[in-house]
């Protein structure tokens, strides 16, 4: 098993599609039996912790941020950590200076 989010407060403001899905993922979670290679994840909220969001996805080929641009993230400590099948990672629009 594979948690996003561990905060439960987060959870709500972090929507989940996974594989080209329309349906949200109503789980802040994915198993490995998912086969989870495209997630796209939809933020309604200023946040300013990006800590462990993608971490142990295993499967996951490809991570898009072109349309990221948010200032105030101040942590991103493991935010990809353990996604060892990734071959694409496009973070060009992300501001770091608070991080």
């Amino acid at each position: 098993m594979v948690t996003f989010i561990e905060d439960s407060n987060k959870k709500s403001f972090f929507h989940y599609y996974i594989n080209n899905k329309k349906e949200e993922l109503k789980r802040n979670y994915i198993l490995r039996i998912d086969n989870v290679q495209k997630i796209k994840v939809i933020i309604d909220k200023e946040i300013k912790s990006f800590s462990g969001l993608f971490k142990d996805c295993v499967n996951n080929k490809s991570i898009n941020f072109t349309r990221f641009n948010r200032k105030d993230i101040n942590d991103m400590s493991n935010m990809f950590q353990g996604c060892s099948a990734l071959e694409e990672l496009n973070i060009s629009k992300f501001k770091t200076q608070n991080v």
